[in-house]
């Protein structure tokens, strides 16, 4: 008597255990590419702040260099070795920016209307921005990707 005995059919064949493989591979390579060496931006090299599309300031981190494009927009700085403070003053509100010329830029406080939105807020790389839409003040690192508002 033949032992008559089914066997299961593979669902996976080992030709294509390889392939699906080397396309998960693939796949997480590409992955790891992508967020680790395109999306992580460079250091800064420069910091522009536009008020309604004016440029107010820039800042060059390699030249550690302030740079004051309009003199009669009401403001105080304050410079010391490591950090630039800069008020800009909006009639009876204000925003503090302090540049740290290590690389990075903060938005240390704000008063405006909703001050709680941008306040504290950080530029540590390249594609990072600011936005204080009450007083239309943007702050960015690159002129290529300047922010605007509607």
């Amino acid at each position: 008597m033949a032992n008559n005995i089914e066997t299961k059919p593979k669902i996976f064949k080992k030709a294509d255990l390889i392939i699906y493989g080397a396309l998960a591979a693939i796949i997480l390579s590409l992955f790891i590419f992508f967020v680790f060496m395109v999306s992580s931006s460079s250091a800064l090299e420069n910091v522009y702040a536009d008020v309604d599309g004016e440029e107010i300031f820039r800042y060059d981190f390699n030249a550690k260099v302030l740079i004051i494009r309009d003199d009669d927009f009401p403001k105080n700085i304050v410079e010391d070795d490591q950090t630039i403070t800069i008020i800009l003053y909006f009639e009876d509100e204000y925003n503090k920016i302090t540049i740290h010329k290590s690389g990075s830029v903060y938005m240390e406080d704000a008063n405006c209307s909703v001050s709680h939105d941008c306040t504290y807020m950080s530029i540590k790389k390249t594609s990072d921005t600011i936005i204080c839409v009450p007083h239309k003040l943007h702050i960015y690192a690159t002129k290529e990707i300047s922010p605007t508002l509607g």
